[in-house]
């Protein structure tokens, strides 16, 4: 299908242990040759240091062969360098979207564990030109700011800031007949609830079905680049009797506070209603699920472990490849629909009998599919 017009006016994880761990490896005399166990042991190690580099200068870290190791917060600073500056791309789009200078934020508030780590809060103060304010968490910010985000959805709190979509949500086009096209309907940074309808019409005369593909991401971006993820798609029939201008239809999306993206597709002729579906994410597909959610969550609670998960990867496997497989089969596999979970599951078996440069194929493919997870994860 193609764009029939303009329409109406509308207004992924860095792994720093993995960073560090591979600059203390560089810095020994000799290359270790350690086994599996070894490998997760010298991991913890390597997270220990981390943490405790955020208030001294120099750790002794222990080797898995039980000599130490002196890790500085140099050598930290030094290996993540890349990683936070490419870090800091997000926070300059923000600032661009939202068409503001660093002067016109009036608080900056640092959450989640890495920005505790100094070089990433000196680098965050001094692009924003601010310090970090004092008395958040960051361990608990993301979960306040959470419950100040739904009360503020469901009207109890009134504050003079809104939430917004994370990205853009719209359908594939085809204008050109060669190659598909983002077509947005809610932009990015839309404030909730959001409601956007447009036209399109199907690309050739006599053509007897047209596709619609909800999809998120970035349309700055080709379709097919991994920000961009298609969340559903329907095949829907069209008279093939009609010219394509008669053909047309209006493409509707409603996102709600309930979380649901509920999409509407009307015939422009005749009025009819030729598709109303809903999309939502993890188990509120099927509100019965719900149920079965509060269980697992009783059970996760009680045992440290989630209900019907598969165990973790086999003996031996690599320690990165064992912690994406663990991260899929616990945060992700157990609170999607059963289609989902085998497709994932089967990602995740290729995975751990991938070999040479099959590894890193699987690993890319494993963690593309888990990123329109990352709410979960």
């Amino acid at each position: 299908m193609e764009r029939a017009s303009k329409g109406i006016p509308r207004s992924g994880g860095i792994d720093l242990d993995t960073a560090f761990g591979r600059a203390i490896v560089d810095a020994l005399p000799t290359r270790p040759s350690w086994s599996p166990a070894e490998q997760m042991q010298f991991r913890l190690e390597v997270e220990r240091a981390k943490i405790l580099l955020s208030a001294q200068d120099e750790v002794n870290l222990t080797l898995p062969d039980k000599r130490y190791f002196p890790a500085t917060r140099e050598l930290l600073r030094n290996a993540i360098a890349p990683y936070l500056e490419e870090a800091m791309l997000p926070i300059q789009q923000c600032l661009r979207d939202l068409s503001i200078s660093p002067d016109s934020i009036d608080q900056l508030v640092m959450v989640g564990g890495s920005s505790k780590i100094p070089a990433a809060r000196a680098m965050v103060s001094e692009l924003l030109r601010r310090e970090p304010a004092t008395g958040c968490d960051p361990m608990t910010a993301v979960a306040q700011g959470a419950a100040i985000a739904s009360a503020i959805l469901l009207g109890q709190l009134d504050k003079d800031f809104f939430v917004a979509t994370e990205h853009a949500l719209g359908t594939v086009v085809h204008n050109n007949h060669n190659r598909p096209e983002f077509s947005v309907l809610i932009p990015r940074n839309h404030q909730l609830p959001a409601k956007a309808s447009d036209g399109y019409r199907p690309a050739n005369p006599g053509q007897e079905k047209v596709q619609v593909r909800v999809i998120e991401g970035d349309p700055t971006k080709p379709v097919d680049h991994e920000d961009n993820v298609v969340l559903r798609e329907w095949t829907i029939p069209v008279d093939p009797d009609r010219a394509p201008d008669d053909n047309a239809f209006t493409i509707t999306y409603e996102y709600n506070v309930d979380g649901i993206l509920h999409i509407d597709v009307t015939d422009k002729l005749t009025g009819a209603q030729m598709l109303r579906d809903d999309i939502s994410w993890g188990v509120t597909r099927d509100r019965a699920k719900l149920v079965e959610l509060a269980k697992r969550v009783s059970t996760t609670i009680e045992n440290g472990a989630v209900d019907g998960a598969k165990p973790a990867a086999r003996p031996g496997v690599d320690p990165e490849v064992a912690a994406l497989t663990a991260r899929a089969r616990t945060k992700v596999i157990p609170f999607v629909d059963d289609e989902e979970a085998g497709r994932l599951e089967a990602i995740c078996a290729d995975l751990e009998r991938a070999e040479g440069s099959a590894v890193d194929e699987c690993k890319d493919a494993l963690t593309s599919a888990l990123r329109k997870y990352s709410y979960l994860i």
